[in-house]
């Protein structure tokens, strides 16, 4: 409800239907005839009028007092709502009981008179409560002890204070009623936002759980939990994860995901538990932020706090999952009897990303085998489960094999008298062999039409082998996040994680290679 915008230099009466002010002739409420004795309406300089017409601001009037003279003025605004006074509202006396307004003797006289409805009683000591409006004591000042008879306008009370407890006492009832129902609504809802809450025993089959996180049931999940929990209750939800270079993030990997300087973090909206869910629907179907907020009911920031505290965290757990194999011994299937001693079988994958803004980083990271601007990782595959053993760090599209395996690190896993398959572009025999180890490539042409029958054959069973290789890359583009273009915003750091992480989830999953090899 509004008051009214501006005050014109002259008061005039607030009662509507009454235009009585300053210097205007006075006229009885209804504006039925003069009291001034002018043969016409005068609006500016009426002689009389001043003797006869007075003004009382309804500002000066006691709470109670003017609660009841608006109650008795009935006005309402332009939108049909109460009317509310300004500074500068008044009320002219014509409207009381013989033209007498408030003094400052007396100031708890009300007025009765108004063009649609005439009142009785003119005293506030007679009338405690009107519809609902409680006059306090302090608003008497001739209270009588006796209760009074009134007319249909009044209510009939008892002494002030007996109308105060009994106030009291049904507000008090009221307010009680009123909780009782709100708690009642919010346990409703709650139970409400229980069942729309999107968590993992939302899940109710093994397929949900591994479309959703990766994971083949919900045993696994849970087993993979129980290892995480202990040490995921020390997680630091950081204030913001702009900004974090990769020297941050190296500091994060040796300190169990925190940095050195303790912080505080942000308070959690959600369970653990369900921010581990969160990380893992993020990578396996590549959910956007504001659906993954919608989802659990918190906002865009708190998901990107989350997943700027947990990929560290699950990267440094993450990575005992994909270990070098200590030695060639395992099943003998047929294909591998043709490369004994084979460790691994490697290859490249990438993840396409923005185009830079500058030219020399567009020019390292263009790879003119995808026409794209890509990071390159290399992995390694054992030939007997089928699980990633080795997931290098990101290199420049423009790198190539044998430059991404020298630098890698690879090298120094390898161990003399052991095996690696790869293919034609892998051209690191010599590199290999000042560790005594082997490489197995497919055979080339030379400049001849055909290659011979033993060549061939070789080619034949070293790509039977090799294929597990591709098998295992498609399990690892299931996780859609990395097969999002990715924007120059997020650190290499942040993407070798993000491969590690993913590569240790496609070794829990079941054998990619069976026990009938």
């Amino acid at each position: 409800m509004a008051s009214s915008s501006s005050t014109p230099s002259y008061r005039q009466c607030c009662v509507p239907g009454c235009h009585n002010r300053k210097n205007r002739c006075p006229q009885l409420p209804g504006g039925t005839s003069l009291l001034c004795g002018c043969s016409s309406l005068s609006s500016t300089s009426c002689p009389n009028a001043a003797s006869i017409l007075k003004l009382f601001s309804l500002s000066s009037m006691s709470e109670t007092v003017r609660k009841i003279v608006l109650r008795r003025i009935s006005r309402q605004d332009a939108r049909g709502r109460d009317w509310i006074p300004g500074s500068s509202a008044v009320i002219c006396n014509l409207h009381y009981e013989e033209r007498r307004g408030p003094s400052a003797k007396d100031k708890n006289i009300l007025p009765t008179v108004f063009s649609h409805k005439t009142y009785r009683t003119s005293r506030l000591s007679a009338i405690p409560e009107i519809e609902g409006i409680c006059a306090s004591s302090e608003d008497f000042v001739t209270a009588d002890p006796v209760a009074v008879e009134h007319n249909d306008d009044d209510v009939m009370m008892a002494v002030p204070p007996v109308c105060e407890e009994e106030c009291q006492r049904k507000d008090c009832a009221e307010l009680r009623d009123e909780n009782a129902q709100l708690r009642i609504e919010r346990s409703r809802l709650q139970v409400a936002l229980e069942k729309k809450r999107f968590c993992i025993d939302s899940l109710t089959s093994d397929a949900a759980v591994k479309f959703h996180t990766g994971i083949v049931g919900l045993k696994t999940f849970n087993i993979l939990w129980a290892w995480l929990e202990p040490a995921a209750k020390s997680i630091v939800l950081f204030p913001s994860t702009k900004g974090v270079t990769d020297q941050t993030v190296e500091r994060i990997r040796l300190d169990h995901g925190y940095p050195a300087r303790q912080m505080s973090g942000a308070s959690r909206k959600i369970c653990l538990q369900d921010e581990f869910f969160m990380v893992l629907l993020r990578l396996r179907l590549g959910l956007y932020e504001e659906d993954l907020a919608y989802r659990f009911g918190v906002s865009i920031a708190y998901v990107s706090k989350v997943m700027g505290a947990w990929l560290p965290f699950l990267f440094k757990h993450f990575s005992k999952i994909i270990s070098w194999p200590q030695t060639t011994a395992g099943p003998k299937w047929d294909v591998l009897a043709y490369f004994p001693n084979t460790v691994a079988a490697i290859d490249c994958t990438e993840i396409f990303t923005e185009k830079p803004r500058k030219l020399s980083t567009q020019k390292a990271t263009f790879s003119s085998y995808k026409n794209h601007t890509t990071v390159n990782y290399l992995a390694a595959i054992d030939l007997y489960t089928g699980s990633f053993v080795y997931m290098s760090s990101g290199f420049p599209g423009c790198t190539s094999d044998r430059k991404t395996v020298e630098k890698s690190g690879l090298l120094e896993l390898v161990k003399p008298g052991q095996r690696i398959l790869a293919d034609r572009g892998f051209k690191v025999a010599d590199l290999l062999a000042e560790r005594q180890a082997f490489l197995s490539i497919p055979s080339f042409l030379k400049g001849r039409a055909q290659l011979t029958g033993q060549e061939a054959l070789y080619s034949r069973k070293l790509a039977s082998a090799r294929v597990h290789v591709e098998r295992a890359f498609v399990r690892l583009r299931e996780f859609h996040y990395i097969n999002r273009r990715q924007n120059n915003s997020t650190t290499q750091g942040t993407l070798d994680q993000i491969m590690i992480i993913t590569a240790a989830l496609v070794n829990l999953q079941v054998r990619l290679i069976g026990e009938r090899h």
